[in-house]
């Protein structure tokens, strides 16, 4: 089959004399040697993810048989199906390898080659048909830096989306869609998601990506890049610093340099704030870059959020109110023997969320480590109030870390929604602690290979999944991703790990290992926002 060019020659408008002259000529006739595309066996459709690459090898001929292809140039173009409308050059190559970044939909890429060998040049023209389909659902967004800057992968494998039938890795996603990387030393990694059953218009899937240079917040559904620090905060922060994001439902809070922003509303990007203490607390307070999102709605918990001061050392609430802006407030006074709430009196670590809904928190005091489980996702047995303002006895359990083997060195922790998992990492290894158990910590991990350390650590939880992924006890905390570094490049490892006992299966083997990254500095779940139940 072949595709050609039709050349059409105007005569001059002395044909129109033609018949009142006697034509005495000799003519020599050439044939012109088209250039064309043959298409026989060969594909000429093609259907393919957003941000996957598209590539189109040609088989270029002659009419002739033969021809001088150093004189040709190729042009490969793309327009919208219909009408027409040029979209983008994507290569001036022979043969196509171009990233697809266009939304899904249906597109015509189209090849023109010149032949520039011959006056007048010929141009010669091949049609495809490219149809863009929907490429980045659920799955893990992995931060990491090289000497350009800072950059974010998106990966989903069958083991952690289970309607995946094969992996997908997309590579550098922020550059490739924004067209430069961000600057500045990597700080935090944070998705937000939410979703609605009475309004489509209600649901986000958004990421948050903090140096200490920039902020940005990326729409989900394909990295493109939506707020900066300029637009993210009403109030533009006078730096950047240490800060985490986290939501439940509409509402999202952000801490950035000891300060937290919130947004309660789904179609609002921008972040208000700082909240301020209330008139029971004292100022200034100084927040530790960890936010605790109850489960239940927040007119009912009355918290928006729970944060730790590290100033005066102890857990405060972000109170519910419609209008104004929330303000932070002590919780009531504690009657727990265990520990209060309002007067923790160390240097925290790390908090989370863990079994039960329960917030987590590791606690230095000196040499001294501690586990804390705090009842912050309260449920009033006798009337069924989950208001945590009423509750006197939030101290869920007190757990001494102090002998756990290299607690000292730990860097990294984890916490199971699925079970009594407790995890924490140093730069080599990685340790299960058995809280509720006999509250000692084992070793799960093998060697990494020789000058591999350890940069990051993230066990997916899902908070609920959709209905087509299968039992809820096979997707959610059995995989643990671990990012290393070799001084040269970064590696993710996918672990599938027991989401009760927090060992290691496989013999402690990677499912899957991804290289390639810079040094990867954050690992977080990114929740399509049409899954998010």
């Amino acid at each position: 089959m072949k595709n050609r060019i039709k050349y059409l020659f105007f005569a001059i408008p002395a044909l129109l004399l033609a018949g009142c002259f006697e034509d005495k000529g000799n003519y020599d006739y050439t044939t012109i040697n088209e250039v064309w595309v043959d298409t026989a066996g060969v594909q000429t459709s093609f259907t393919l993810g957003q941000y996957e690459t598209l590539s189109i090898a040609p088989n270029v001929k002659f009419s002739s048989g033969t021809g001088d292809e150093t004189g040709l140039s190729y042009r490969w173009v793309l327009y919208a199906a219909e009408g027409d409308t040029f979209m983008e050059e994507l290569s001036t190559e022979q043969n196509l390898a171009a990233i697809v970044n266009r939304p899904p939909g249906n597109y015509r890429v189209s090849l023109y080659i010149t032949d520039r060998g011959r006056e007048p040049n010929l141009t010669s023209m091949m049609n495809y048909t490219v149809n863009v389909i929907k490429n980045i659902v659920s799955g893990i967004v992995v931060m990491h830096t090289d000497q350009e800057g800072t950059d974010v992968d998106y990966i989903a494998t069958p083991n952690t989306v289970p309607i995946m039938e094969e992996t997908r890795h997309l590579a550098d996603l922020y550059s490739t869609v924004n067209g430069r990387k961000i600057t500045g030393n990597p700080l935090s990694l944070s998705t937000l998601g939410a979703y609605s059953n009475f309004n489509a218009a209600q649901r986000f899937d958004r990421i948050v990506i903090g140096t200490d240079t920039e902020s940005v917040l990326l729409n989900g559904e394909d990295f493109s890049e939506r707020r900066n620090a300029a637009s993210l905060f009403l109030n533009t922060p006078e730096r950047i610093g240490t800060w985490s994001a986290s939501n439940k439902y509409q509402v999202s809070v952000l801490v950035n340099d000891e300060q937290a922003y919130f947004v309660q509303s789904y179609w609002i990007l921008e972040m208000s704030g700082p909240i301020r203490a209330g008139s029971t607390l004292s100022e200034p307070l100084a927040l530790a870059p960890f936010t605790f999102v109850p489960e239940q709605m927040a007119s009912s918990t009355r918290s928006f959020a729970i944060l730790y001061d590290k100033s005066g050392q102890r857990f405060v609430n972000m109170e519910y109110t419609t209008y104004p802006e929330p303000v932070f407030v002590p919780f009531t006074a504690q009657s727990s023997q265990l520990f209060d709430v309002n007067n923790i009196g160390m240097e925290v670590l790390y908090m989370g969320k863990g079994f039960g809904g329960d917030g987590f928190a590791v606690f230095a005091d000196g040499s001294d480590r501690w586990l804390y489980r705090m009842n912050f996702n309260y449920r009033n047995p006798e009337t069924g109030s989950y208001n945590l303002l009423e509750v006197t006895d939030l101290a869920k359990g007190k757990y001494n870390l102090t002998n756990a083997p290299e607690i000292a060195g730990a860097k990294f922790y984890a916490n199971g929604l699925n079970g009594d998992v407790f995890l924490y990492a140093t730069d080599r290894n990685i340790y299960t602690y058995q809280y509720a158990g006999s509250q000692t910590a084992t070793r799960i991990n093998n060697d990494f290979a020789g000058g591999e350390t350890i940069t990051a650590m993230h066990l997916v939880t899902y908070r609920v999944i959709p209905s087509n992924w299968g039992s809820y006890d096979e997707v959610s905390g059995n995989i643990l991703y671990v990012g290393t570094w070799d001084g040269t490049q970064g590696k993710l490892y996918e672990f599938r790990i027991n989401r009760t006992s927090g060992r290691l299966e496989n013999g402690g083997e990677p499912l899957n290992t991804f290289t390639g990254f810079g040094r990867i500095s954050g690992i977080a779940l990114k929740e399509e926002a049409d899954a998010i139940r």
